[in-house]
C-alpha cells in the first residue's frame, strides 16, 4: 500500500504502509506541519489496541497465524472438549482475519485524508482532536465497505482534524447506513445548493417583483404538490426519504425566506462554484418578497461539505430565469 505522489511545502512526506507479511503498520504521511499533531492522534487512535503483529497475509491472500504448535496446544488445553478444537482454531482464525482487514482499511483512509488537508501556510495550528470523536470516528469508519465510502470518511477525518468540532456522531453514524439510492439524490439534491458556510438551501420558487401578492415563479414545469425537483431527477418520494432520514428540513411547501435574509450573504457556494445574488430595488423593497426554499439539516449540511460536486447546469438556467423575474440577478464565477 502506497500513499499518494502529492507532496505539500513544509510537510511531513512518507506513506503509511502494512507489511503484507507481518501486518506491521509503518511510514509517515505527507500533512501541513500545522495539522501534524492532529494527524498524529488520528494514527495513534487507528491502531490502538490492535495487534497486527500476530498475523500474516500468504500470497494467495489467505491469512495464516503465526501462533507456533506449542501456543496453540496451550490454548487448547483450556478447552475440555478436543472435539471443539477445530472451532476454537476457525475464531482465532476469523478474529486475526478481521483484525487484519481493519489495518489496513484504517491506513487506507489516513492515506485519503492527507490529501485533504489546505496548503495555506499561514494556516493556524487548531485546537486538538477530541478523542472521543476519534473513537466514534473509527467506529462508523470501520463499517464503510468500498473506497467511495472511505474518501468521505477521509475528508469528514482531515476537516475535522483543521476545524474540530465540525461533525457530529449523528452524521458518522448515517453515513453509515445510508441506502444507496438516497446517497444518490442527496448529492444530486447538494449539487443544486446554495452555503454560506453555516447553512444550505436550495430555491424552488421566488415572487415576481411586479405582483408580489400575486405570483410566484417556480423552477418545476409540474404543478403537483411535491414536485419541485422532478425537472432535476429528484420526485415528491425522493424528497420524503431525504426528510425522513433527517439530511433536509422539508419537502417544499413549508420554508419561504425574506429577501433580506438572503441578500445577508455577498457570496455563496455553489457546488465548488461562487454565487453572488445581486438584488434590483424591486427585490431590496420587502413588501412580501421572498424565496421558497428546501434547506438542509445540521446533518445535512455536514455531509454536504464533503461531497465533490459539480453544478446542475439545468437548474442553474432555469433558477436564474425565476430570479430574473425577482428582479435578482445570480452571477456565478
Amino acid at each position: 500500500m502506497t500513499g499518494s505522489d502529492k507532496k505539500a511545502d513544509n510537510a511531513l512526506e512518507a506513506a503509511i504502509d502494512v507489511d503484507p507479511t507481518t501486518g506491521k503498520v509503518s511510514g509517515k504521511l505527507a500533512v501541513p506541519e500545522s495539522f501534524a499533531k492532529g494527524m498524529g492522534l488520528a494514527v495513534s487512535s487507528a491502531f490502538a489496541g490492535l495487534t497486527p503483529s500476530l498475523y500474516r497475509r500468504a500470497v494467495d491472500g489467505k491469512l495464516k497465524t503465526r501462533l507456533d504448535t506449542a501456543l496453540m496446544d496451550k490454548l487448547c488445553e483450556a478447552i475440555a472438549d478436543t472435539d471443539v478444537r477445530s472451532i476454537a482454531s476457525g475464531l482465532l482464525l476469523q478474529q486475526l482475519i478481521d483484525q487484519a482487514d481493519r489495518v489496513e482499511a484504517r491506513a487506507r483512509i489516513l492515506e485519503l485524508a492527507a490529501d485533504h488537508f489546505p496548503t495555506d501556510e499561514n494556516h493556524d495550528e487548531p485546537s486538538d482532536i477530541s478523542d472521543q470523536f476519534l473513537r466514534q470516528f473509527w467506529q462508523a469508519a470501520d463499517r464503510a465497505t468500498n473506497d467511495d465510502v472511505r474518501t468521505i470518511f477521509a475528508r469528514i477525518l482531515s476537516q475535522e482534524i483543521v476545524n474540530p468540532g465540525s461533525f457530529s456522531a449523528t452524521t458518522l453514524n448515517l453515513l453509515t447506513i445510508l441506502h444507496p439510492r438516497n446517497a444518490q439524490r442527496f448529492e444530486q439534491f447538494c449539487r443544486m445548493t446554495l452555503s454560506d458556510g453555516i447553512e444550505s438551501f436550495l430555491v424552488i420558487t421566488a415572487t415576481h417583483a411586479d405582483r408580489p401578492h400575486l405570483e410566484i415563479n417556480s423552477i418545476s414545469s409540474s404543478s403537483k404538490i411535491g414536485e419541485w425537483l422532478i425537472d432535476f431527477g429528484i420526485n415528491r418520494e425522493d424528497l420524503l426519504d431525504l426528510v425522513s432520514i433527517g439530511l433536509v428540513r422539508s419537502s417544499g411547501e413549508e420554508e419561504y425566506w425574506e429577501n433580506e435574509r438572503v441578500f445577508k450573504t455577498e457570496t455563496y457556494d455553489l457546488a465548488n462554484r461562487s454565487a453572488h445574488l445581486r438584488p434590483g430595488h424591486l427585490a431590496l423593497s420587502g413588501d412580501g418578497r421572498s424565496l421558497g426554499v428546501i434547506s438542509l439539516t445540521p446533518t445535512g449540511h455536514e455531509l454536504r461539505s464533503v461531497i465533490a460536486l459539480d453544478p446542475d447546469f439545468d437548474y442553474v438556467a432555469k433558477l436564474t430565469s425565476i430570479l430574473k423575474l425577482a428582479d435578482i440577478d445570480l452571477v456565478i464565477t
